[in-house]
């Protein structure tokens, strides 16, 4: 175990990954001297999470599917400790459907 699993195991918090696709579209406040993502996901209701905004942190839209970790807080508010974009097979298979519909298509006009 790595020192931040020893820092968490002692602090008695429990985190929770979890994929979903973000609700609406992310807000952005401050607190504590620092930027917010505030959003919801689809999956959760009204559960609302909230990720420190990094200069690295790419932006994130409504309808994104994404892969979190977080934990609850004492505040009922659910703190991201990371979040990536999640694979998204169905709407991949889409676009691919969606791509192969136009060549077959445009193959058909010059025969």
């Amino acid at each position: 175990m790595g020192l931040f699993g020893m820092l968490r195991a002692r602090s008695g918090r429990r985190s929770v990954r979890l994929v979903g696709r973000i609700a609406g579209e992310p807000q952005t406040m401050m607190q504590a001297g620092g930027s917010y993502m505030v959003f919801r996901l689809e999956e959760t209701g009204a559960k609302e999470f909230r990720l420190r905004i990094l200069p690295t942190t790419p932006k994130r839209h409504g309808g994104d599917r994404v892969d979190l970790t977080y934990h609850d807080g004492a505040d009922g508010i659910a703190w991201v400790e990371g979040l990536t974009a999640a694979p998204d097979a169905e709407a991949l298979r889409r676009r691919n459907q969606e791509y192969l519909a136009t060549i077959e298509a445009s193959s058909g006009n010059h025969h």
